[in-house]
């Protein structure tokens, strides 16, 4: 297991040939439920932070904040595994641009980025799981923060840019 500075865990698969199953996508559910800090967790089918193709499924519970970030030069794709997620994708002054919905039923499967758009995924179910891939190595620095944004840390600054949103994901799902 390895700690990232995000606050989360993530699992690192050993191997040349890596399978995963549903069983393997409850497990990880689980211990997200458990985990009392931060819920999310990242189950990487690459050995390590410096592959340079990064494949990961990420469980996310509802209530968890990714803050917003951008990638220079570096695009990203994201499948819908289980449950819904909203993706918003913001302008440099955190004005909203786009919302939509990622759910195997009644959304869109996947999405790939490939500019410099800040962008945030947030749970809409009990929890989500969806498998993202992109370049690697990874590098903390590659993920670039908007100062609009609040730290994870101010708990009632994250509830109110949360509820804001959330407004206005109501809004373009009816």
């Amino acid at each position: 297991m390895y700690r990232r500075e995000m606050r989360h865990k993530a699992e690192f698969c050993q191997g040349d040939i890596v399978k995963v199953d549903m069983n393997q996508i409850r497990k990880i559910k689980s211990l997200v439920e458990k985990e009392d800090v931060c819920k999310r967790y990242r189950l990487c089918i690459h050995d390590s932070p410096d592959n340079i193709l990064q494949e990961m499924f990420i469980c996310r519970y509802i209530g968890d904040y990714c803050m917003p970030d951008k990638h220079h030069n570096m695009p990203e794709s994201h499948t819908i595994i289980e449950g819904t997620e909203a993706i918003v994708l913001f302008d440099d002054f955190g004005g909203i641009q786009d919302i939509f919905i990622l759910d195997r039923d009644k959304g869109y499967l996947t999405y790939r980025i490939d500019s410099e758009v800040y962008h945030m995924t947030i749970p809409l179910t009990e929890y989500a799981v969806d498998f993202e891939v992109k370049p690697g190595p990874f590098k903390p620095e590659m993920n670039i923060f908007p100062k609009w944004a609040p730290e994870a840390s101010d708990k009632d600054a994250v509830q109110n840019f949360l509820n804001v949103i959330m407004k206005q994901i109501k809004e373009k799902c009816e």
